[in-house]
């Protein structure tokens, strides 16, 4: 997760899908923001939301294998702190103002999904740009308040020793996962004036975010639809592909 493929390679994987992609770039008081953009501009908005650590990399797979490119154009960030985007990480509150400009430009509106860590960001976007925002998907995601407490090895990554050991993604991951519950609960509380459809994709086998969390969720939304399947694992974007896919082109829009 800290290195990766020079931008060229990419492209070349893309270009051999006949999908073009770009590169793009903001400015922020405290670094830049970074994004690709992928297909068809013609084509509704989907924006895809990586999970902790990570970068926009982790949707390459789900886009080369499946159709997904010719239902919506793909807006893909590396999220603040990761990778490209140098601007400031922290909770999910921070990183949503980071996406002011990238919102505005291309959510008009647009599909919200993300993974992981990335579900908690989507709903924090919906929350904070409610008309830029058709529709949130949470793939797996961390969106339950009492389930996102830190863990025991939250705390130890915490002690100077340990972090002499640990890459600079999995410190900034750390920092994020300490202030997600309460930043979950800070969230909530708003949830129930969202008025937007909500998708929730969970499975039971996930043994880094609770399968019961998108039930904790059902009661707080006005129009939700939920997937659980129990064989799934929390790594579905990878080993799902086709299901994910699916699922995502199942919005309605």
């Amino acid at each position: 997760m800290e290195k990766r493929d020079d931008f060229s390679d990419f492209k070349i994987a893309f270009q051999q899908k006949k999908l073009p992609i770009e590169e793009y770039r903001y400015t922020l008081d405290d670094g830049e923001m970074y994004y690709v953009r992928i297909g068809d501009k013609s084509l509704p908005v989907l924006l895809l939301i990586h999970g902790s650590p990570g970068d926009w990399t982790a949707w390459k797979e789900l886009i080369l294998t499946t159709d997904l490119a010719q239902h919506y154009q793909l807006i893909i960030p590396d999220r603040p702190g990761y990778q490209s985007s140098t601007t400031m990480g922290g909770g999910v509150a921070i990183q949503s103002a980071a996406f002011a400009d990238l919102m505005k430009a291309h959510c008009q509106p647009c599909v919200l999904a993300g993974h992981s860590f990335g579900g908690a960001l989507a709903l924090q976007l919906a929350i904070d740009y409610p008309e830029n925002v058709a529709a949130v998907v949470s793939l797996a995601g961390t969106i339950a308040a009492p389930f996102q407490e830190p863990k025991w090895y939250n705390y130890l990554a915490e002690h100077p020793w340990i972090q002499t050991f640990l890459s600079e993604g999995f410190l900034k991951s750390n920092r994020e996962m300490m202030l997600l519950s309460k930043d979950l609960y800070a969230l909530t509380a708003k949830l129930k004036g969202l008025d937007l459809p909500i998708y929730l994709l969970q499975g039971g086998k996930d043994i880094l975010v609770n399968p019961g969390s998108p039930f904790y969720l059902l009661d707080q939304f006005n129009r939700v639809h939920l997937r659980f399947n129990s064989q799934w694992d929390h790594f579905i974007i990878w080993t799902d592909r086709e299901e994910v896919s699916q699922f995502l082109q199942g919005v309605n829009l």
